[in-house]
């Protein structure tokens, strides 16, 4: 959750009103932030603030525009004029060579007062802070900022080979190839995980050929370093998504208006059209009155929730709520619902009455699930946790193992977490072979979800599969599953029979008084062929029901593809189907 600090007194002269702490605080809350401290000698305010998806309140500026609409002073979508001179004078050429790389670009200048310290810091930290949640640590977008009134114009975006171009970065103590600012600058050996694997990084200079800044990683020490009494700069941003891209220009460009900067707009100009940016378009969205008021319990009239949108600094038109170019959150009705009753105030609402009384408590299968976690913990194991998203090669290759229903990510960012994980197995023996280093025995488990792939509405037979149901449908279903490992010098079969012992007994399904599951041999691609076992629930005829947990030595081709060197056994049990045989 970012965290930002201004100037109270600033904050007061952009809302227009004197505003005591007492105040302030309580108008943070509809902001989604909460005062952490004042200083009452410097008047300074820290504020923390909840929502990762509200940039445009990351700034002094940003919370100064909703008070403003939430006391009346100022209501509807800001005025944000752009000055397009329409012609190429203030133009960005982006260079094809970026498209493998960092492809977006968006600009324009800013003019006005000039920069005092405090001023520049705000901006300063308005960009870190919007980089670093937003922008995904400067991955998804970058921002820099340049003073403008030096430059050659028209610019140029490109990449260029790491050898080919030479600049002192800010900070730096001589000139530096791209490779080398990687290598030794601070901010280089911070963010160079950004550029992996690309040949050729991407480079902002001007006509003359004067570097302006390496994105996303450092400005250059001429150019890219604005000072105090700067009127006039230049904004930049480069990501990967080019929505976001715009977004970072918008939140800037409205803030640096708020504070009377006249903003001009640039012309970004790629191999197949030309865009205008800042880019300002506004959304639309369909909100009847009468579902806001049904979710809020508040009666609601067009004229009525048209004066709480602009509270809300949103604007209403034709019907629609129109959402400003800053705000990129407004994802669903309910949201602008939410905003609507912000401004009408969550505590003028009425109470109402208690109409029933409810005790809680836990589920049966999150008691069976804390039932097999305590056994494990009994038996001296340490527990670990793992992503519930990981990768086709971790679940199956590596195993030898093959697909047993995998639900896949459409659009993934890295194929390390493509899929869900339909068994904890697999990642166990990850982390067993991530700790190669640490002493030995391991004794690891792990409790949680896998999600599997299954036919449903298929009727089977004796000879297949087939009938009523013939072709089915394939749904995603959950099981809670518990996972051990044992790796040690000495474990064998028997080591992980007894473990899965403990938990059946634990559960009281398996014992000379009777059992409810069966443990039989059977192979598993996982184990050595001969030291595997399958569980399988006993039926009320007597006969083998389905499969619900296996036991077994995991064979030596498994052990080398995770490069283990000693023996492992594993033990895998569906918790909710032995849960509910209790």
């Amino acid at each position: 959750m970012p965290t930002i600090t201004f100037s109270h007194d600033d904050l007061c002269a952009l809302v227009g009103k004197e505003l005591s702490q007492e105040e302030l605080v309580a108008l943070l809350a509809c902001c989604k932030g909460e005062a952490e401290g004042v200083d009452s000698e410097t008047g300074e305010v820290s504020v923390s603030l909840d929502d990762t998806n509200l940039p445009y309140l990351w700034s002094v500026e940003g919370i100064a525009r909703l008070l403003k609409g939430l006391l009346g002073i100022e209501q509807g979508i800001p005025a944000l004029p752009v000055e397009r001179k329409g012609d190429s004078s203030r133009q960005v050429i982006v260079d094809p060579s970026v498209a493998s790389v960092r492809p977006y670009l968006v600009s324009f200048i800013a003019k006005g007062k000039a920069l005092d310290d405090y001023l520049l810091k705000q901006l300063i930290q308005l960009q870190e802070k919007f980089c670093e949640g937003y922008g995904r640590r400067r991955q998804k977008v970058s921002i820099g900022l340049y003073r403008s009134s030096t430059l050659s114009w028209p610019l140029h975006y490109k990449a260029v080979a790491p050898e080919s171009v030479r600049f002192v970065p800010l900070e730096g103590d001589g000139e530096m190839d791209l490779s080398e600012i990687l290598a030794t600058h601070p901010k280089g050996k911070e963010y160079a995980w950004v550029l992996a694997g690309h040949k050729h990084y991407p480079i902002f200079m001007d006509a003359s050929g004067k570097v302006l800044s390496f994105p996303p990683i450092i400005n250059s020490d001429d150019l890219g370093r604005l000072e105090t009494g700067d009127t006039e700069f230049l904004f930049e941003a480069t990501g990967l998504d080019e929505e976001a891209v715009n977004l970072s220009s918008a939140v800037f460009a409205q803030a640096l208006a708020d504070r009377g900067y006249v903003i001009e707009g640039v012309q970004v100009q790629y191999t197949d059209r030309i865009v205008a940016t800042p880019v300002l378009e506004a959304q639309r969205i369909i909100v009847s009155v009468a579902d806001a008021s049904a979710l809020l319990g508040v009666a609601l009239d067009d004229a009525r929730m048209k004066r709480l949108l602009g509270k809300a600094r949103l604007g209403y038109a034709d019907g629609s709520i129109v959402v400003p170019a800053w705000r990129h959150d407004i994802m669903h009705p309910v949201d602008v619902i939410e905003d609507i009753g912000i401004a009408y105030g969550f505590e003028n609402m009425g109470s109402l009455p208690l109409t029933s009384y409810t005790v809680g408590r836990s589920t049966p299968l999150v008691a069976a699930c804390d039932k097999a976690r305590e056994l494990c913990v009994g038996l001296g194991m340490q527990e670990v946790f793992s992503a519930m998203l990981t990768s086709k090669e971790l679940l199956y290759d590596k195993t030898c193992t093959p697909d047993i229903g995998t639900v896949e990510i459409k659009e993934y960012m890295s194929e390390t977490y493509s899929v869900v994980r339909s068994w904890l197995l697999p990642g166990l023996l990850s982390v067993l072979s991530k700790n190669k280093h640490r002493g030995y025995p391991q004794h690891l488990f792990e409790q949680g979800a896998v999600t599997v792939l299954e036919q449903v509405g298929v009727a089977k037979t004796s000879k297949g599969v087939k009938g009523a149901g013939e072709g089915g449908h394939t749904v995603a279903v959950d099981h809670e599953k518990i996972g051990i490992v044992l790796c040690d010098s000495v474990v064998d079969y028997t080591a992980a029979r007894q473990v899965a012992d403990v938990l059946l007994r634990g559960f009281g399904l398996f014992g000379d008084d009777g059992s409810a599951v069966s443990v039989m041999e059977q192979d598993h691609p996982l184990f050595i062929s001969g030291r595997g076992a399958a569980v399988m629930l006993i039926g009320e005829n007597g006969k083998q029901g389905r499969e619900v947990g296996i036991i077994g030595e995991v064979s030596p081709e498994v052990l080398a593809k995770f490069g283990m060197e000693l023996p492992v056994v594993a033990v895998e049990l569906d918790v909710g189907a032995l849960g509910s045989l209790r």
